[in-house]
């Protein structure tokens, strides 16, 4: 791709956020990962990863778990619960069920987690 498609392709993305929330950007040239969740709010957990991709039934139901237990370190921001729903769920990003790619998931679903928990 030549320089002129290149920065055609670029997205650029401005978010504005008030109130009492916690925002990190993360990524490179290709991608930016805005996470705007309040910690504990279950609610803004899955709002967040509807913005992200995942289809409401889905957010909901790892939003579900995530509430349900505690990290198993700071390192490890998943509980046992998250860690089998992701390796049960991840194939859809892989085949288009999410409308977002199986990097950008994992990356997604892990600082949405962070967030949840106050651990980022």
């Amino acid at each position: 791709m030549d320089k002129d498609n290149a920065s055609k392709a670029q997205q650029i993305t401005q978010q504005i956020i008030y109130g009492n929330v916690g925002n990190v950007i993360s990524g490179g040239s290709e991608s930016t990962i805005n996470v705007n969740i309040q910690s504990h709010n279950k609610e803004s957990l899955v709002n967040h990863l509807k913005e992200s991709g995942l289809p409401e039934e889905d957010a909901r139901e790892f939003a579900l778990i995530v509430e349900s237990e505690k990290p198993l370190s700071s390192e490890e921001p998943f509980g046992n619960g998250a860690q089998n729903w992701i390796a049960s769920n991840i194939r859809k990003a892989a085949d288009g069920t999410w409308k977002v790619g199986m990097a950008v998931a994992t990356k997604v679903l892990t600082e949405a987690v962070l967030k949840y928990y106050n651990l980022k």
